[in-house]
């Protein structure tokens, strides 16, 4: 029993020292960015796809109003976070429930973050292979061999998670990752203007049948499948606290100006995104934004 109490004494302590010598380093731009670039890397792979589902009139209506509940949740948390004076999401929870709030927390973030990292490492791990095959293929004296190691996924996963993953996990403020995250959301602005580009010249090919885009659908599986991807296409929640923290001059009232400029963002990217994107490959269910 001492020793338990020992243990949460020092866990105490730590936590306080970390306060202390805790200082923001982020602007309202910057929070703004990591927000952003936290709600997009999850949900632009399979947004597109619910397009597909219901529709572009429904899709997006379902999509905005889940920004709306997504704001709205994000505002009463960094409210309650404010009146605990808590600083993390495992605090909040800890307080909530003080015997097994932090257990549970860390419970659920690994069960919930292995998938996520998993599936992310996989997807990685086939673009690079896909890649490194291509560039193969264009030197002759290369073509027509299958089995060089660097087209291997495993090898080059290890490579990637060594170089990248490896160095950006091992940062303790989250304000470091804002120029990553910065070149994350331009690669996807990247990305979401080709497929703009491409759309709008199929259009002006007359390639694209108006008649066959859906607008409305409101198939019971097609809407019980949309639903759960734009749900977690915003999950940011567990991140809030920690952009809020390292926020300068860390009021409610400028985090939610970053609550509601990163769900207009992240929802305008992923409109724009799903609209084209059903132009450019409307016979397609299966198609992924990659």
């Amino acid at each position: 029993m001492s020793t338990l109490l020992s243990v949460q004494d020092s866990d105490d302590a730590y936590e306080q020292s970390i306060k202390t010598i805790h200082k923001p380093q982020t602007n309202i731009i910057g929070s703004t960015v990591l927000m952003v670039a936290t709600i997009l890397g999850a949900g632009i792979l399979t947004t597109p796809r619910t397009y597909q589902f219901v529709g572009i009139g429904l899709c997006t209506f379902i999509l905005l109003f889940i920004g709306l509940l997504n704001w709205y949740s994000i505002y009463m948390l960094v409210e309650a976070a404010a009146a605990s004076k808590s600083e993390t999401y495992e605090e909040l929870v800890h307080k909530a429930i003080p015997r097994y709030g932090k257990y549970l927390v860390a419970f659920f973030f690994i069960i919930s973050l292995f998938g996520t990292l998993t599936s992310f490492a996989l997807i990685i791990a086939g673009l690079l292979s896909d890649v490194a095959v291509y560039i193969v293929q264009q030197i002759p004296s290369l073509a027509g061999h299958t089995g060089y190691w660097f087209t291997d996924k495993a090898v080059l996963l290890l490579i990637f998670s060594c170089v990248s993953l490896f160095p950006l996990s091992m940062l303790r403020n989250i304000s470091k990752l804002e120029y990553s995250s910065f070149v994350a959301i331009l690669i996807v602005i990247v990305f979401t203007g080709v497929i703009m580009v491409k759309s709008i010249t199929k259009i002006h090919a007359g390639e694209v049948n108006w008649q066959e885009l859906k607008y409305a659908s409101f198939a019971v599986g097609d809407v019980f499948e949309t639903l759960p991807i734009l749900a977690l296409a915003y999950a940011c929640q567990t991140n809030i606290l920690i952009i809020q923290s390292e926020l300068a001059e860390p009021t409610s009232r400028r985090m939610n100006f970053v609550n509601i400029a990163g769900n207009l963002v992240s929802a305008t990217m992923y409109i724009l995104m799903g609209f084209f994107w059903i132009r450019v490959v409307p016979e397609r269910r299966d198609r992924e934004y990659l």
